[in-house]
């Protein structure tokens, strides 16, 4: 761990990660307290929150005093970069249904119906590793209807909707589905995680934002290493920054930002949700994304 030194009161042995720099002066968390007590105060202030380039900004594991290489400008341990660099696609987004294949393929010299089945599911299956989730959750839903002995396509019939439904931004639907299928299907489908998620979506549509906070966080205690799990607290900070005020909810917001943009600053929904973050934070004022992409078509940009 680094440390530097407070412009204010003198100490030399403030740690770096605990600092705040503005208008290039260094202070300490008393210092910057005392001298910028409101929002106001630092207003047209250059603003920056210094990192300690010995300590990982992931795990906090500190590399005693030797920098430690980057991504993004943010420190990272070679355990935390191999994680990010390595990581694969969630594994709920791949689901493969072997076994309940092999229940079909069985039944099928017993009933027609189940060769009919098999055609459907492996078709569900194929829409859904392609991101068509609609068309998956339509033609899982016909396995179900056709074989509803089978508990086992129902489980899943609804494990697609509420997939289809999350994306539609209809989260209070898809936590219902979702519920249907906690402690149903195998942990690599992620249910709790899922439900936490259209948790947090339902909170953020009842404007609840404090409960946005609290499902987000859990959603990024479970994979810190998802972007969208990081962008999911900023939106949150934001949203409080934008109704209460705080200086402090506009900090976290950004590092939150920061954080999720050092994984994943290339794909097209990330940058677009990131651009909603920003002009949250930057206007206070909070909209949907139907709305904000009715307002800005193009993106938002600072004027």
């Amino acid at each position: 761990m680094k440390t530097t030194e407070c412009s204010s009161c003198g100490n030399q042995s403030v740690p770096i990660n605990t600092s705040m720099k503005i208008d290039g002066k260094i202070f300490c968390t008393k210092c910057l307290e005392l001298n910028f007590p409101t929002e106001e105060s630092v207003t047209g202030k250059k603003v920056e929150k210094l990192k300690d380039p010995t300590v990982c900004d992931f795990c906090n594991k500190d590399n005693q005093g030797i920098d430690l290489p980057a991504i993004s400008n943010l420190p990272i341990c070679e355990e935390c970069e191999t994680k990010i660099r390595n990581r694969t696609f969630p594994n709920w987004v791949k689901g493969f249904f072997a076994t309940i294949i092999l229940i079909v393929i069985f039944s099928f010299f017993w009933n027609w119906k189940y060769y009919q089945a098999y055609k459907d599911l492996t078709a569900a299956n194929t829409s859904f590793q392609k991101g068509e989730y609609s068309d998956a959750n339509t033609l899982m839903k016909k396995v179900a209807d056709n074989v509803p002995e089978v508990e086992e396509f129902n489980t899943l019939s609804s494990f697609f909707s509420g997939i289809d439904l999350l994306t539609k931004d209809k989260s209070t639907q898809a936590l219902a589905e979702l519920n249907k299928c906690k402690d149903k299907l195998p942990e690599d489908y992620n249910i709790n995680y899922l439900i936490t998620k259209a948790k947090c979506n339902s909170c953020f549509d009842n404007r609840d934002y404090n409960g946005f906070l609290k499902e987000s966080k859990k959603c990024l205690y479970m994979d810190t290493s998802i972007a969208l799990s990081w962008a999911a607290v900023a939106s949150a900070y934001a949203c409080i920054y934008a109704t209460e005020g705080h200086y402090s909810s506009e900090v976290l917001a950004r590092n939150a930002l920061l954080k999720a943009k050092s994984i994943d600053n290339t794909s097209k929904d990330m940058k677009d949700y990131y651009n909603k973050i920003e002009y949250r934070i930057y206007s206070r004022e909070i909209l949907t994304s139907a709305d904000f992409n009715k307002k800005y078509p193009r993106g938002w940009v600072v004027n």
